[in-house]
């Protein structure tokens, strides 16, 4: 099988943390959908070399990521 989307070791290494300090925000979903990774998203070329991502599309993923992080401080927040 291939992977589109290049493993990530500190991706990984996060996600096992245990600590609860550390998170991890998954957005393979807005790069791959219907079985396949896209190199173009909303207009927007996805990356510039085989694992970097354009400035462009980074910047068009800043609501997600701002409401990511506004949860997990809320969440952090609680306890």
């Amino acid at each position: 099988m291939d992977v589109a989307i290049e493993p990530d070791p500190l991706a990984e290494a996060a996600a096992d943390d245990a600590s609860g300090l550390v998170s991890v925000l998954d957005l393979d979903h807005v790069l791959c959908w219907d079985g396949r990774c896209h190199d173009v998203v909303g207009g927007a070329i996805v990356y510039f070399d085989h694992g970097h991502l354009t400035r462009t599309f980074a910047q068009s993923l800043r609501p997600e990521v701002e409401a990511a992080v506004a949860d997990r401080i809320r969440g952090s927040d609680r306890g």
